[in-house]
């Protein structure tokens, strides 16, 4: 799904000078290809758990037959149907393992189901759940019955077994008026979705947030929220003109993320560091997708990170945790055939430290691999002292002793990963 790198490169004033901005590039991943059984990976939680569609145990991947998985510590486990394994999957789990989605039914349909403790159970008034957080609530999209016939959806959570329509029709007998949906819940209970074409937050106490439009249009919907209340989604955009683009809500403002300037994108997930993950369109005269990534205020194509010769185009990306670890969905170049994806960053490592001590205000040079990361998550610190640094290359930084430092640990954060420590002594 990537073919160009997007970042952006700070200009030295001077080479010697101090500076507190880090030109850092992208971040660099290795890629595990989770198999030609498994058409999609769609989740993944602060355990590296992961769930999607997969062929059902002894199935051929010809049969297009699929049920809800769950990958947890390398093994694959089949979480089963309601009678039929038919074009069902796993769409969310939450850091108890605790899975929903779709499971097939005798009859050929689809009901939405909780997996927890070894269970399938389905879950009441059907539609589609696409969320969970960490306290069991599921929030996701329903048909209600007067509105069946007109195609049109309502949001809808489940918190503590409770089923609540979360459309707010300003007519309550024309429930059809409202168009809604939910896709995340965060920890505190604040949902992501859209209501009348437009990205929307639904707080714990049921009151609705109209999220807005990107300058001059009148379109968005929210796909992901983090515990920051930090909303992803996509939205039209006037620039390119009829196109749409990634947007990341933070602090009350809406903006547009795609620093591709595509014809389309659409960010899928986003953690609680604040990295943004989805897909676009790398050519406006081209139907195929590719995965990005957006960190530090640049949207970078995925298959640039990954090593080359891997036989895949990351097509999409569905999920980030807390890590930086990233699901999605490739393709495979010999054959087509989809397979999920898990990408892990490589974290940077110290090799050593030059010279070994120091007084207050001397430049150190640090040697190692992988220090080229994301722009505002690259520090170094003495003792947990952050550091000012003159040069930063991938195998290579010079910094300044920090005022105030102490003997001890010198380590290198970079996209949020932790180096190896090199002992420090302070004079």
């Amino acid at each position: 799904m990537i073919r160009s790198l997007a970042s952006i490169f700070l200009s030295l004033v001077a080479a010697a000078a101090l500076i507190t901005a880090n030109p850092c590039a992208a971040q660099s991943y290795t890629l595990t290809d989770l198999g030609p059984s498994v058409y999609d990976a769609r989740a993944i939680n602060n355990n590296g758990q992961i769930v999607g569609p997969a062929a059902p145990s002894g199935a051929s991947t010809s049969s297009n037959l699929s049920d809800p998985y769950l990958l947890s510590n390398g093994t694959l486990t089949d979480l089963g149907n309601f009678g039929n394994p038919q074009g069902a999957g796993a769409y969310a789990v939450n850091s108890l393992g605790q899975v929903v989605g779709l499971a097939g039914t005798a009859d050929g349909g689809q009901k939405p189901f909780l997996f927890s403790n070894g269970t399938l159970t389905q879950l009441p008034n059907g539609g589609t759940p696409l969320g969970i957080n960490t306290a069991g609530s599921i929030v996701g999209y329903f048909y209600p019955t007067a509105c069946e016939s007109l195609n049109q959806t309502h949001a809808f959570v489940i918190k503590n077994g409770v089923f609540t329509d979360l459309s707010q029709p300003t007519d309550p007998s024309q429930p059809c008026n409202v168009l809604s949906e939910a896709h995340g819940i965060n920890t505190s209970g604040q949902i992501a979705g859209a209501s009348n074409f437009e990205a929307s937050v639904w707080q714990p106490d049921g009151t609705l947030t109209l999220v807005g439009f990107l300058p001059g249009e009148n379109y968005s919907r929210a796909f992901a929220i983090n515990d920051a209340g930090q909303v992803a989604g996509t939205a039209l955009t006037t620039v390119p003109q009829y196109s749409q683009h990634s947007f990341l809500f933070s602090n009350g403002q809406m903006t547009d993320i795609d620093t591709f300037h595509s014809q389309a994108s659409w960010a899928f997930g986003i953690n609680n560091n604040g990295v943004v993950v989805g897909m676009f369109t790398p050519s406006p005269t081209s139907m195929a997708y590719d995965a990005f990534v957006y960190m530090g205020g640049s949207m970078m194509d995925l298959n640039t990170l990954i090593p080359a010769g891997s036989g895949l185009t990351l097509i999409q990306a569905n999920g980030i945790n807390d890590a930086g670890e990233i699901v999605g969905q490739s393709q495979s170049n010999s054959d087509g055939s989809v397979h999920g994806f898990l990408l892990t960053p490589v974290p940077p490592q110290i090799a050593s430290i030059s010279p070994t001590s120091a007084k207050a205000g001397a430049l150190v040079t640090i040697t190692g691999k992988n220090f080229t990361k994301k722009p505002n998550a690259c520090t170094v610190t003495f003792n947990g002292k952050v550091a000012k640094w003159t040069s930063w290359s991938n195998t290579k930084i010079t910094a300044q002793v920090p005022t105030g430092a102490t003997t001890g640990k010198v380590v290198v954060t970079a996209f949020f990963q932790k180096s190896n420590s090199k002992t420090f002594t302070v004079k």
